[in-house]
């Protein structure tokens, strides 16, 4: 089986992981006949001063007046009297107190908003980053799984269960280790500001409507964990410049999606994946069948979804959908099982890394095995069933494996009918990495002959030319850096080239810099190689700095850039390049096979631009020369009657296809390969703008097709340059009709060049590379069908929004279209026109 990006990755991705587990505790608060024990601890973002702390032993989130119970000391001390059996049976509660609490972060500074902290049972520390280990249990991880889970997360193989302020002053710890508490004592800082801001924010609005303390504070904690690897890259991203209160609140912008609005849904999904039941994959597979949702995004997104299924044998089958070009339909996607290029190193030797699910065994533990043809990547798996009856179906699918894509399609009301399950299904890996090659298909068949059948292979090279294949490590290496360079083939490519490496005794590396025209460079960079034996092969293991690995002229590279390593071997006779792939832990939701027809029919119509379009009542027109459409507009820009609203009369005229533009300036060369290749066929769309009493004002000539917009050049009243307008110098990704696909937002970014500086350099002569460019970052989204009331009429019209991100300002300009062009269009652009609106007054042509 290969779940792409869910369950399993694809096998050339290899990111298998998993978590499983179930466990229970005793929530009753019945106190066992014991003697008692002091239990003495800490509470910590900081130290936190005169901060309730207690034994939760009702699960309430609440420190009430039977539980045992202490306030903080200066230093975050607390002690609590309670007998052994509570303290393995019950979590720990910190509650902040408003304008009581301090934090020694910030020493003598009352807070001024609450929150809580809680640990798993039997711990001495309490923390923001507990409090994430305690959420995994509550969701049914065992305490060891849990832990696993949140180092997984952090991205740190740290104990996180320790005391980090004390941790990065701990000298008999490396620098490195001190540095590593420190970012989670930054982590904690950040985590603990997001959630006293959203309990600040929130619990007026879950008081109105009922929603418990515990409950709201689960919830919090919930999202707030699932934007921990939003938190961890913010901290580091920040650098020497960290600032908790900015950090936090970017994080809280882009990553924490709960408001008063969606509250009681995302309570309700939360609750109902904390009341979730064991359940068997095998069962479901057996049964029903179980179905995982995927997707790709990106320039072009894609939707895709499989069954996996098991026979009365035990066998394991799956089917795999991908959605068409259209997104009209799902097509099934057949495996060419005689061509698999990725290789997996096992006590087997170097085996195809078949990661194809064969069957479903269970444990003595309760867990069940995901057993794939290679046994090295199988799968330890826990799965639990949630009745997710009338919950919001967008809410439930953004805990699938979706990237993002299915859950942009469902409308905010849409919810999943009576006696619909969802299965949370944790999943663990039988080892934690394992190193794996691809085979290659990027060289012909008789250098493949050369090289062993494969094309990954390592070349020795002493300066300009394809050099040798390389047969044996020994070759790549040499006793002295003597200043004759004997490096390997190009590891990392750059602009008409790359970097290649040279083994050198002691376990140094040297880095050269190769290109067409130049010889082998001097030494740009040091790194360190050693040699590893695994399952009997030998692994010699590079290491790149990682300023080599940050240059921004890489165009590939095929060191890891997460740690710098790569790995040669030796694999049927030649050196090959190889890498190690880290296991993580995966969760998310899966669903009974008989929810994809739900799902299915649940999709909107007009699923895509095309289609939408395709739906309209003029589906069948053609543009032809001549045809116009007039607007009324309403335009305020600085530069006329001081930035008053003023009244225009516009058109918008179709010229024709078989334009040229910019071809003619003959002085400058290097010009963008599109001038070229549009010659004689670019569609030309006239603009003129009119003042109230129709005295033309200035015109345009749009240059643009199917694809792109091309550029514009701006016309006086006369028709002569009225020196303003550009041209494309880039283009982004092309993205056609039927690719945009209904509330996806398509980012992407182009070069634009002043044409004014463009007809300068033609009179003078020179290269169009020398033109200053200007990077314009957008992006655009098909929002769906609307009816549209203009002057003009009623239409039902096609909605697309597009961004223009201008330094910090945002340019929001969105059209409603039909096939004729756009009928309506609401402009916020700040950057040059404030309030721009346009609505058609008559089109000629209408009938």
């Amino acid at each position: 089986m290969n779940f792409p990006k869910t369950l399993l990755a694809s096998v050339i991705a290899l990111s298998l992981s998993a978590c499983g587990g179930d466990s229970s505790s005793d929530s009753g608060t019945t106190t066992p006949n014991e003697s008692n024990v002091a239990h003495a601890g800490k509470a910590a973002d900081g130290y936190l001063q005169y901060a309730n702390v207690c034994l939760d032993l009702n699960n309430n989130k609440s420190c009430d007046d039977n539980e045992p119970s202490a306030t903080t000391d200066e230093d975050g001390s607390f002690t609590l009297d309670v007998t052994q059996k509570q303290l393995e049976l019950h979590p720990l509660l910190v509650e902040v107190i408003a304008n009581q609490t301090i934090d020694s972060d910030a020493p003598g500074v009352v807070l001024t908003k609450g929150y809580s902290l809680t640990a798993p049972a039997g711990s001495d520390f309490v923390s923001p980053v507990s409090t994430f280990v305690q959420n995994q249990i509550e969701k049914g991880s065992t305490p060891e799984e849990a832990v696993e889970i949140v180092q997984s997360q952090l991205g740190t193989e740290l104990d996180i269960t320790k005391d980090y302020i004390a941790e990065k002053q701990n000298n008999a710890l490396s620098d490195a280790e001190k540095a590593e508490f420190e970012k989670l004592h930054k982590v904690a800082q950040v985590t603990a500001t997001i959630l006293a801001d959203k309990l600040d924010e929130l619990k007026n609005s879950a008081a109105q409507n009922g929603i418990s303390d515990k409950d709201l504070m689960n919830v919090i904690t919930e999202e707030v964990n699932n934007a921990v690897t939003s938190i961890v890259s913010s901290v580091q991203a920040a650098g020497d410049g960290f600032d908790v209160s900015n950090v936090a609140s970017a994080v809280k912008d882009g990553s924490i999606n709960i408001t008063t609005e969606n509250l009681q849904d995302k309570v309700d999904v939360n609750n109902a994946a904390l009341g979730s039941k064991k359940a068997s994959i095998a069962e479901l597979a057996g049964n029903e069948g179980l179905l995982w949702l995927g997707s790709n995004s990106g320039i072009a997104p894609r939707l895709e979804y499989g069954v996996i299924s098991q026979d009365s044998d035990n066998n394991v089958d799956e089917e795999t959908y991908f959605s068409n070009a259209d997104f009209d339909g799902f097509e099934l996607q057949v495996a060419d099982s005689t061509v698999n290029l990725q290789r997996a190193l096992t006590a087997d030797g170097w085996v195809t890394a078949d990661d194809t699910i064969v069957t479903i065994e269970s444990r003595p533990d309760g867990a069940e095995t995901l057993v794939t043809a290679i046994r090295d990547l199988s799968l330890k798996a826990n799965m639990k069933k949630v009745d997710v009856s009338g919950l919001n179906v967008k809410k439930i699918l953004a805990k699938t494996a979706d990237d993002g894509v299915w859950t942009s399609l469902y409308s905010e009301t849409l919810d999943f009918p009576q006696g619909t399950y969802a299965y949370n299904l944790k999943m663990q890996p039988e080892v934690e990495s394992y190193y794996t090659f691809n085979e290659g298909n990027w060289c012909t068949e008789e250098q493949k002959a050369e090289r062993g059948g494969m094309c990954n292979s390592v070349a020795v090279e002493t300066g300009v030319g394809p050099g040798t294949p390389a047969t044996s490590l020994d070759q790549i290496f040499k006793d002295v850096a003597d200043g004759d360079v004997n490096a390997t083939a190009i590891m990392t490519g750059i602009s008409n080239g790359g970097v290649v490496v040279e083994i050198v005794a002691g376990g140094v590396v040297n880095f050269y810099t190769w290109d067409y025209m130049n010889p082998v460079s001097e030494v740009i960079a040091v790194g360190q190689w050693s040699d590893i034996n695994h399952h009997g092969k030998v692994l010699r293991k590079v290491i790149a700095p990682e300023a080599l690995m940050n240059r921004d002229d890489i165009t590939w590279n095929n060191f890891n850039r997460d740690d710098g390593s790569l790995y040669l071997t030796v694999v049927d006779g030649f050196v090959r390049v190889a890498g190690e792939i880290s296991l993580q832990i995966e969760e998310e939701y899966v669903f009974g096979a008989n929810t994809l027809q739900f799902l299915k029919d649940s999709l909107p119509t007009a699923l895509t631009f095309k289609a939408c379009l395709a739906s309209l009542e003029d589906a069948s027109y053609v543009l032809e020369s001549g045809h116009t459409i007039t607007y009324g507009a309403q335009k305020s820009v600085a530069w006329v009657n001081e930035g008053a609203l003023t009244e225009y009369i516009e058109t918008m005229e179709y010229m024709g296809n078989n334009f040229s533009w910019a071809s003619a300036y003959t002085n400058i060369y290097d010009m963008p390969a599109w001038i070229a290749a549009t010659d004689g066929s670019l569609d030309k769309t006239l603009f003129k703008s009119h003042d109230a009493d129709f005295n033309l004002l200035a015109m345009e000539e749009l240059y643009h097709d199917v694809d792109y917009h091309y550029g514009e050049e701006g016309l006086n009243p006369d028709g002569s340059f009225g020196w303003w307008g550009g041209l494309k110098a880039t283009l982004p990704a092309k993205k056609s009709s039927s690719s945009k696909l209904l509330n996806y937002v398509y980012a992407d970014s182009y070069e634009k060049v002043s044409l004014v500086s463009f007809k300068n350099l033609d009179l003078v002569g020179g290269s169009f590379n020398e033109l200053e460019r200007n990077v314009i970052n957008y992006s655009e989204t098909y929002e769906g069908k609307e009816s549209v009331t203009v002057e003009a009429g009623t239409f039902d019209a096609c909605r697309v929004t597009e961004k223009v991100f201008v330094g910090d300002v945002v340019d929001v300009n969105t059209r409603w279209y039909i096939n004729r062009g756009f009928i309506k269009q609401e402009m916020a652009a700040p950057s040059w026109a404030p309030v721009y609106n346009r609505e058609a007054l008559y089109i000629i042509g209408l009938d």
